[in-house]
């Protein structure tokens, strides 16, 4: 995950120096091994599969010479055949003293390894077919290998290289076919325990300089969010995104170093691809805080950097070089040329961006003069990555410091100008406020009015209609009939109304009648009970809307049960002066809405109403007839009077309960 920008003058240069130098073992040392020994020579190497040619017997002098550190890409004779076998004949050593040693592989193809015969490791998948190799980069660990004293150990390897990935190297060395290094097992862990103590300062040198640029993003895309006009927070933030994907390693992500070589692959690729972008921002960025509207050299360059992230793949490591190194190189020179436009110009933001694309070009060069494994080179290299956003962070800062100065400055002269006229502007106010205040009056007073008006309205509504049914009416202008199936209606009738109407003078039989019915309007009301009309001396309402209740019968029967007793008692205060009352309930359907246009009404109809009104009819005075529906719906909560089947009009024989 690196960036490097020193190709101007030593592009080849570099190229031949990371691919010519190759380090030659000297196989007498594995007697008595002091440091890694990399086996590079003697090596041959047959194109095809044949299993028997991990024989340590086969003959293999007429096998090709070949050196397995070179690049992958580059060992043509693996890549046209896909598969073949390498093979090292290691020389007779004198192992008597039983040390110990170990190996470490790096490969970038599929290999199964074999000793003297024998098959030891495998790493990914070997396949004549194409499709289904895997090549895979062992972990750097030592592995412990048993040679045998005093013979000739042959180590041979099927290997097979996997088509259709990009190769490429982030630090410009070669990826080769096969790297087997030979140590002592002490001094192979020894070297191990260092590298990973350098690689756990590689992730938090690169963590750190991730999320420094991951934070410095976050905060300017949320300044662009709430003023979406600053495009320079915008840039700057897609900008530190980019870089900080690059440098971010991969354990923050959850990925492995080591592992299949497709996804390193094109991990690799991701990461110098972003360059791309990160730097065309950074181009957005400085064109922007100077004012400079001439693209056509941004087109150019957006263009090639387009070309270069497409070379990574067909090109490999070159195109990686093209897409991290040499695509930095044009974008800083056109930031460099764009700033010395600006200074010309005496524009003084300018002096700011040069000194921060000089420090980054600076600390990346130093940082390429040294060994790029070595933490002095990551270090330098940290500083070049985040030199740059940070610099451009404090000159964000100072520029925004600066804004609110001036604003801080204006705003004191409106004061001052505001003081001049503050005499006039306060009997303005006094006059709007009188006039407010007048006006708030009476409105206060129309709409306490209004509200009368609206409330004695809805009142009057509400005593016709249910709550909902008139809160859709006067939204909707009308209201829909609905079905209910499940709802016990209520029949009651004053049986000797004639006989006492005739005692009473008119006004008394209508305020007897009042009494009764408000006392029968607060029962059901107790009982959330639906009152739908009287008719004459009839009274109707139902139990179950517009509200759905599972207890409809058992209100409907308290309800009845009350209104039973409140005409008793009142027969037994005033005699003959009042009146009994017969009362009918039946459990059903029925449909409910409004009919009419002028003095509508919210009523109900069905089989079930009718039923009831003959359970009224079929009742006697002082009594509660049920239907048999309402019976099975209530049978365990009250007491009942089987009357057996009595005939009712247009309804054949029904089976009728008195209930007490």
């Amino acid at each position: 995950m690196r960036i490097k920008f020193l190709w101007i003058f030593l592009n080849l240069i570099v190229i031949q120096e990371a691919f010519g130098s190759l380090k030659i073992d000297t196989i007498s040392k594995i007697i008595n091994p002091t440091s890694d020994i990399v086996l590079t020579s003697n090596w041959v190497f047959h194109p095809g599969d044949d299993k028997q040619w991990a024989n340590p017997d086969i003959d293999d002098s007429s096998w090709q010479q070949v050196d397995p550190l070179q690049d992958v890409k580059t060992f043509t004779p693996l890549r046209k055949s896909g598969i073949g076998w390498l093979r090292i004949h290691l020389p007779k050593v004198n192992l008597a003293d039983n040390r110990l040693l170990s190996i470490n592989i790096t490969q970038y193809v599929a290999s199964e390894i074999y000793l003297n015969g024998k098959k030891i490791l495998q790493f990914g998948v070997v396949s004549s077919d194409a499709a289904k190799v895997v090549a895979f980069l062992p972990s750097n660990r030592p592995l412990d290998i048993s040679l045998l004293p005093n013979v000739e150990n042959v180590i041979a390897l099927r290997i097979a290289y996997q088509a259709k990935i990009p190769y490429l190297s982030n630090f410009y060395s070669p990826l080769p076919v096969f790297k087997l290094t030979i140590n002592d097992r002490q001094e192979a862990f020894n070297t191990y325990i260092a590298s990973q103590q350098k690689l756990t300062w590689f992730i938090i040198f690169y963590t750190f300089s991730g999320s420094i640029l991951l934070i410095i993003s976050f905060i300017h895309f949320v300044n662009f969010l709430f003023d979406q006009r600053q495009k320079i927070d915008l840039y700057y933030s897609l900008m530190c995104m980019m870089l900080s994907f690059n440098a971010l390693p991969n354990e923050l992500w959850g990925i492995e170093r080591f592992g299949k070589v497709s996804t390193e692959m094109w991990i690799y690729a991701a990461n110098g691809a972003v360059i791309v972008p990160g730097l065309l921002f950074l181009l957005l960025l400085v064109y922007t805080i100077v004012g400079y509207s001439r693209r056509a050299i941004f087109t150019v360059i957006t263009i090639i950097g387009v070309i270069f992230i497409g070379s990574e793949y067909y090109l490999g490591t070159v195109g990686y070089i093209l897409a991290s190194s040499v695509f930095p190189v044009l974008c800083l020179a056109e930031g460099i040329y764009v700033c010395f436009w600006a200074i010309r110009r005496r524009k003084r933001d300018a002096y700011f961006l040069l000194i921060g694309i000089s420090l980054f070009v600076l600390f990346n060069i130093v940082s390429s003069l040294f060994d790029q494994d070595s933490i002095l080179a990551q270090v330098l290299f940290e500083l070049s990555l985040i030199s740059f956003p940070i610099g451009m962070s404090f000159f964000l800062a100072i520029r925004s410091a600066n804004k609110n100065r001036k604003l801080g400055f204006t705003l004191e002269k409106v004061k001052n100008l505001s003081f001049r006229t503050i005499a006039q502007e306060k009997e303005k106010q006094q006059i709007l406020n009188d006039q407010n205040m007048l006006l708030e009056s009476e409105v206060a007073e129309r709409t306490r009015e209004l509200n009368q008006s609206l409330q004695r309205s809805d009142s009057l509504l509400l005593n016709i209609l249910p709550a909902d049914v008139a809160e859709e009416l006067k939204n909707k202008g009308s209201a829909n009939a609905r079905q209910f199936d499940n709802v016990t209606v209520i029949f009651t009738d004053f049986v000797n109304f004639t006989s006492v109407s005739e005692t009473l003078t008119p006004q008394q039989l209508v305020d007897e009648l009042d009494f009764c019915f408000k006392a029968f309007d607060n029962i059901i009301d107790k009982h959330q009970i639906e009152k739908i009309k009287t008719i004459g001396d009839a009274y109707l309402a139902v139990a179950g809307l517009p509200n759905a209740n599972t207890k409809h019968a058992n209100n409907a029967v308290n309800a009845s049960i009350e209104i039973m007793r409140f005409v008793q008692h009142r027969k037994q205060e005033f005699g003959d002066k009042t009146f009994d009352i017969r009362i009918g309930l039946h459990s059903g359907s029925v449909v409910a809405g409004i009919v009419g246009i002028k003095k509508f009404a919210y009523d109900i109809w069905g089989d079930t109403v009718n039923t009831a009104a003959r359970m009224e009819q079929n009742s006697e005075p002082g009594k509660i007839n049920v239907s048999e529906k309402t019976y099975e719906l209530i049978q365990d909560n009250y007491l009942f009077t089987y009357r057996g089947e009595i005939p009712a009009k247009n309804k054949g024989n029904l089976k009728m309960y008195f209930v007490y």
